[in-house]
C-alpha cells in the first residue's frame, strides 16, 4: 500500500500571507518556502525548502542572499537538484501550491524511506548534511 504524503504547512519569512500575495511586478518574485511534510495518517512532519522565483525575480536577484542561501544548500548536498528552485511564469500562489502537491504526490512510495529519497532528490531536507550520532 503506497503512504500518502500530505504538506501540513508552507512559510517563507520573506512573505508574510502567501496566498494572499499579489507581486507589484514580477521581479519581485524571488522568496524561500519552506513546506512541512509527512504522512497524512501519523502526527509530525519534517521540514523541506524551495526557492521560488519568476525568471524576471532571478535575473533581478540573481546575486541575492536567498540565492547564495540556495547555492550553500546545493554545496552541502552535491545530490541536490536544480528542481528545488521552481521557477513560475507568471506567478501565481495556486500555481506554485499545484505544482509543489504534483510533487509531493510523486513522491509517495510504499514506505517512508522511499518517499523521503524521493523528496530529497525534488526539495532540500531540513537534515541534509546532518552527521547522527552512534
Amino acid at each position: 500500500m503506497t503512504i500518502v504524503l500530505k504538506i501540513r504547512s508552507c512559510y517563507s519569512s520573506d512573505v508574510d500571507d502567501l496566498p494572499g500575495w499579489v507581486p507589484a511586478s514580477a521581479d519581485e518574485v524571488y522568496y524561500p518556502l519552506e513546506m512541512e511534510i509527512g504522512e497524512a495518517d501519523r502526527p509530525g512532519a519534517h521540514v523541506f525548502c524551495a526557492m521560488i522565483a519568476t525568471p524576471q525575480g532571478l535575473a533581478k536577484h540573481h546575486r541575492g542572499r536567498a540565492l547564495q542561501a540556495f547555492r550553500n544548500n546545493q554545496a552541502r548536498t552535491p545530490g541536490m537538484g536544480r528542481k528545488a528552485l521552481l521557477v513560475i511564469d507568471p506567478y501565481r500562489w495556486t500555481a506554485v501550491r499545484e505544482l509543489i502537491d504534483k510533487q509531493v504526490q510523486d513522491c509517495q512510495r510504499e514506505r517512508w524511506e522511499a518517499s523521503l529519497a524521493c523528496l530529497r532528490e525534488v526539495f532540500f531536507w531540513e537534515y541534509e548534511g546532518v552527521g547522527y550520532r552512534r
